[in-house]
């Protein structure tokens, strides 16, 4: 008696597991797996810029692209997502670039449903140089010193005239303010999921 139940004991798991993998096989196939590591490209629906967003500030971006399993499109284009705002920091002067980092929340599942993912954006969003707008600040300064010079002084006075207008373009470059940063309305832009992300089927 005590052989049978132990023999009983040890092989029911062993049943469990494969009435469970019956059960499962039996079902229709009504989750789809997309691997960490896939790449999903979005479509930005606002524009943010490094001027006026704040951390925490929450933007929609859709897909793009449909993503494709086997043929199989487990993640059609216009899904929308949810990001935010982790970072940002306005130009500041002497030409520093402002600064302006977003990260991917969530997934819209529905109008009631919206799923966390972890995922990384690929993307990196460069403020405008404008180092060539300095360069006619200066340019522009030291025209305009010279012609006052000249006027004032005559040749001498338009060297001196000139020194002193590149002076103040200079000044005028250093003291403006680095460009900003700014993801427009309609950007494309790319993330990398870091896990594995599971969805119902969304075609037929």
């Amino acid at each position: 008696m005590l052989l049978i139940s132990a023999v009983v004991r040890h092989l029911l798991p062993a049943i469990f597991l494969f009435s469970f993998g019956l059960a499962v096989s039996a079902q229709p196939d009504s989750l789809y797996r997309i691997p960490a590591g896939t790449r999903i490209e979005l479509r930005m629906e606002m524009e943010i810029n490094s001027r006026s967003a704040s951390v925490g500030d929450t933007f929609v971006a859709v897909s793009s692209q449909p993503v494709k399993i086997q043929d199989i499109t487990v993640l059609p284009t216009g899904i929308q997502f949810e990001g935010s705002v982790r970072s940002v920091a306005r130009g500041r002067p002497a030409s520093k670039g402002g600064i302006l980092g977003i990260t991917i929340d969530r997934m819209v599942v529905s109008d009631v449903a919206k799923r966390s993912i972890e995922a990384r954006v690929l993307t990196r969003f460069e403020p405008r140089s404008i180092s060539a707008e300095n360069g006619l600040s200066i340019a522009g300064g030291s025209l305009i010193g010279a012609i006052i010079g000249f006027a004032s002084r005559g040749s001498r006075g338009a060297v001196l005239g000139a020194g002193l207008g590149a002076g103040v373009g200079t000044g005028v470059a250093l003291g403006r303010r680095g460009p900003e940063v700014f993801i427009r309305a309609g950007q494309k832009f790319e993330i990398e999921l870091e896990s594995d992300l599971i969805l119902p089927v969304l075609d037929n």
